[in-house]
C-alpha cells in the first residue's frame, strides 16, 4: 500500500532530449480526468494538485482512453540536452479528436499555447498535415513541461510523438507508401468492377463498386485525408462521414451478399433478416445527423457485428451447399470481423492499441475486398464454364437434330420411292380384280375382299406418299378456281356403299359454290375426314354439308360417332397418332389428320373441331371462295331491301 502511494505521488522521471530524431511522448505522461471541464491548466500545473495525477499503465503503447465525455489532462516532463536541436513537431497521430491544446511551460515560467483539431476548419492548422501537428521551439538547454488538454465525441487514443521535421517527412514518406497503395487498390476495383458492370449489367457489380467507395470515404475520413483534401473548410463532416461512409458499406454490403449468394431464392428464411436489416441501416443514415456521436458509435458498432453475422452464415451455408466463390465470400467477411471487432475493441478502450493495430478495419478492408473480387472472378469463371457447356450441349443437339432432320429425309424419300414402286404392282392387280369381277357378275366375297383390300393399300399409300412430300417440302399446292360439286360428287360416290354396308344415314348437301384452292389436296382433306367418320361410326349417319358463311364455304363433316375427349383436340392432329390403344380407333398409321392439318395450313383453310364424348363430333372447313363469287354475294347483300338487313327468317 505504501509503494503504491510513493508511485502516485513521486514526481514523473523527465524525458531526455538529445540528438535522436524522434521520441514517443506517450510513456512520459501522467494523466488527470475533468469530469467538470472547468480545470485550468494552472491548476493542472500546480504542484498541491500533482498527486491527482495518475501515471499511464506501463505496457501501453498510446495512451487510450475509449470513449470518455471528460476532459483529459497529459502532462509531461522533458528536460533538453545541450546537444538537442531547437526545433521539435509534436504529432498527434489521431486526426478525429475533436480539440487539441498544446500547452508548454519554459524555464523562466513563460507558457505557450497552440491549439488543432477536427473541430476547426483544416486552414486553421498551423501545420497543414493529416495529423494534428504543433510546433515546438525550445531555445536553449533545460527543463520544460508539456501539457495537452483533449476534448473529443470520439474515441481518446493519443499517440504522441515528437520529431524533428526531417524525421516527421521521412516518416510521411514511408506511411504515404503504404496509404497510396491502399487507396490505389480501392481505386483500381472500383475503376475494374465499374467497367464489368457497363459490360454485364450485373447489379452485383454495381453493389460492389458502392462497397468499395463507402468504404474508401470511411478510411479518408480516418487516415485525416477527407479532412485535407475533401472538405476543409466543412469541420462537420470529420464526424458525419465516417459514420455515414460505414453505414454505406454496411447497406452495400447487404445488397451485395443477397445478389451474390441469391438468398432471395436459396435462403428465403435468411434473406428477410438481411432485408429487416437493410431497413435498420436506412433508418440509422436518416436519424444519424441527430444522433450523439457516442450513442452512434456505440449504434455502429453494434450493427456492423450485427451485419456481418447473417452474411457469414449465409457464406457458410453456400459452402456446404458448394456453392462457387462461396469460399472467398465466407474468408472475407470472416476476416472483417476480426478486424472489426479488433477496432471495435481498441475504440472502446477496452484493447490497447500499438502500432501492429494501429488500423485494423482498413487492413482488413483490404484484404476483404481483393476476396470479393477474387470471389466475383470465380462467379464469372463459373459463368463462362456453364455459357461453354451450354454452347457445347447446344451444338450436339443441333447437330443431332440435323442428324435427325437428314434422317428423317431420307426416310421420306424412300417411303415415297417405295409408294410409287408399289403403285404398278397394286395397278395390275386391280385390273385382275376388275377382270375378275367382269367374268362373276354375282358379288362373290372373296372379289370383293379383294377389291376392299386394294382401296386401302391405295389408302395407305396415298398417305405415306403425301405424308413424305411434306416432310421433304416437295408438296406445292397449286391453287385454282372450280365448282366444289364434283368433289362432292366423288365423294358421295366413293363412300355412300361404305355407309350403307354398315346400316349408316349417308347424306351428302349439294352446293353450287366455286371455290378457290388446289382440287387435289382438298379433295384429300375431305376423304380423310369421312374416311374417318364413316371408319369410327357404329350407328346413326354421316353428313357432309355445305352452306356460305361470309366469303367463304363452311364444309361440315357430322358423325354419330364415339367422340373426341376434350384432352385429345389437339394431339389428334399430331402426326402417328391413332387413338386409345386396344379401341377401334387403334388402327391405321395416324397420318390422316396430320395431313389434313397441313394442307389446312398451306391452303389457309380454316380447320375446327366440335365433339361430345358418346354423341359424335363435327370437323369444319373454312374453304375460300372465288373472288367472282365473293363479289357476287358482297352485291347482294348490297341490294337486298331494307326492311329485311340484319332480320332472319
Amino acid at each position: 500500500m505504501l509503494w503504491s502511494i510513493w508511485l502516485l505521488c513521486a514526481p514523473a522521471q523527465a524525458l531526455v532530449l538529445g540528438e535522436a530524431e524522434a521520441y514517443d511522448l506517450s510513456t512520459a505522461f501522467t494523466y488527470r480526468l475533468d469530469d467538470s471541464g472547468t480545470l485550468s491548466v494552472r491548476e493542472v500545473l500546480a504542484r498541491h494538485e500533482a498527486w491527482r495525477l495518475t501515471p499511464l499503465r506501463q505496457g501501453a503503447a498510446t495512451p487510450n482512453f475509449g470513449y470518455q465525455s471528460a476532459t483529459l489532462w497529459l502532462k509531461a516532463e522533458l528536460d533538453v540536452s545541450a546537444h538537442a536541436p531547437d526545433h521539435w513537431l509534436m504529432q498527434v497521430a489521431n486526426p478525429q479528436l475533436d480539440r487539441v491544446e498544446v500547452f508548454v511551460v519554459e524555464p523562466g515560467g513563460r507558457l505557450s499555447r497552440s491549439m488543432g483539431g477536427d473541430e476547426l476548419p483544416f486552414s486553421a492548422r498551423v501545420v497543414p498535415h493529416r495529423h494534428l501537428v504543433f510546433p515546438l521551439v525550445f531555445n536553449g538547454a533545460g527543463p520544460r513541461t508539456v501539457v495537452l488538454r483533449v476534448q473529443s465525441s470520439s474515441s481518446l487514443q493519443i499517440p504522441v510523438t515528437l520529431l524533428q521535421p526531417q524525421a516527421l517527412l521521412s516518416q510521411d514518406h514511408r506511411l504515404y507508401s503504404l496509404l497510396s497503395l491502399y487507396f490505389g487498390l480501392l481505386t483500381g476495383l472500383f475503376a475494374y468492377n465499374l467497367l464489368l458492370y457497363v459490360a454485364v449489367r450485373d447489379r452485383v457489380y454495381l453493389y460492389y463498386i458502392a462497397f468499395v467507395a463507402a468504404m474508401g470515404v470511411a478510411q479518408l475520413t480516418t487516415s485525416g485525408f477527407g479532412a485535407q483534401f475533401l472538405w476543409p473548410e466543412r469541420p462537420d463532416w470529420n464526424n458525419l462521414a465516417l459514420h455515414l461512409g460505414y453505414a454505406a458499406c454496411g447497406l452495400a454490403a447487404l445488397l451485395f451478399g443477397r445478389r451474390f449468394l441469391h438468398s432471395a431464392d436459396e435462403l428465403p428464411w435468411l434473406d428477410r433478416v438481411l432485408r429487416g436489416l437493410l431497413v435498420c441501416w436506412s433508418i440509422y443514415i436518416v436519424l444519424r445527423p441527430w444522433m450523439d456521436y457516442k450513442l452512434a458509435a456505440h449504434v455502429l458498432i453494434a450493427m456492423v457485428i450485427a451485419t456481418i453475422l447473417p452474411l457469414m452464415l449465409a457464406g457458410w451455408n453456400r459452402l456446404m451447399a458448394r456453392r462457387r466463390g462461396a469460399r472467398y465470400f465466407l474468408l472475407a467477411w470472416a476476416l472483417l470481423m476480426v478486424c472489426g471487432v479488433a477496432e471495435s475493441l481498441i475504440s472502446l478502450g477496452w484493447l490497447p492499441a500499438n502500432t501492429l493495430l494501429a488500423h485494423p478495419v482498413m487492413v482488413g478492408s483490404a484484404v476483404e475486398m481483393l476476396l470479393l473480387s477474387f470471389a466475383l472472378a470465380d462467379r464469372i469463371k463459373a459463368d463462362r464454364e456453364a455459357k461453354d457447356l451450354a454452347l457445347s450441349m447446344g451444338l450436339r443437339e443441333q447437330v443431332k437434330k440435323q442428324e435427325a432432320e437428314r434422317q428423317s429425309i431420307e426416310k421420306s424419300r424412300f417411303l415415297a420411292a417405295v409408294s410409287h414402286d408399289l403403285r404398278q404392282p397394286l395397278f395390275a392387280m386391280g385390273l385382275a380384280t376388275e377382270s375378275l369381277h367382269a367374268r362373276e357378275p354375282r358379288h362373290d366375297p372373296t372379289v370383293m375382299q379383294m377389291k376392299s383390300a386394294l382401296v386401302s393399300a391405295n389408302g395407305l399409300l396415298d398417305s405415306i406418299m403425301t405424308m413424305a412430300r411434306l416432310e421433304t417440302g416437295s408438296l406445292r399446292a397449286n391453287m385454282s378456281d372450280f365448282s366444289i360439286q364434283p368433289l362432292l360428287d366423288r365423294v358421295d360416290l366413293t363412300f355412300a356403299p361404305q355407309a350403307t354396308a354398315k346400316g349408316l344415314r349417308w347424306v351428302v348437301t349439294p352446293s353450287i359454290a366455286c371455290v378457290h384452292s388446289d382440287p387435289l389436296l382438298l379433295e384429300r382433306m375431305v376423304n380423310n375426314l369421312v374416311s374417318n367418320a364413316v371408319r369410327f361410326t357404329q350407328s346413326g349417319g354421316v353428313v357432309v354439308s355445305c352452306r356460305l358463311s361470309g366469303a367463304c364455304l363452311l364444309l361440315q363433316v357430322w358423325d354419330t360417332g364415339a367422340g373426341i375427349a376434350p384432352a385429345h383436340h389437339e394431339t389428334i392432329f399430331t402426326e402417328y397418332f391413332r387413338g386409345e390403344p386396344e379401341t377401334e380407333s387403334d388402327n391405321g398409321v395416324g397420318l390422316g389428320l396430320f395431313i389434313v392439318k397441313s394442307c389446312a395450313a398451306m391452303l389457309d383453310i380454316g380447320l375446327s373441331l366440335r365433339s361430345v364424348p358418346g354423341r359424335g363430333s363435327c370437323f369444319s372447313l373454312r374453304i375460300p371462295l372465288t373472288r367472282s363469287q365473293s363479289a357476287s354475294l358482297a352485291r347482294a347483300v348490297d341490294l337486298q331491301p331494307a326492311s329485311l338487313t340484319e332480320r332472319s327468317v
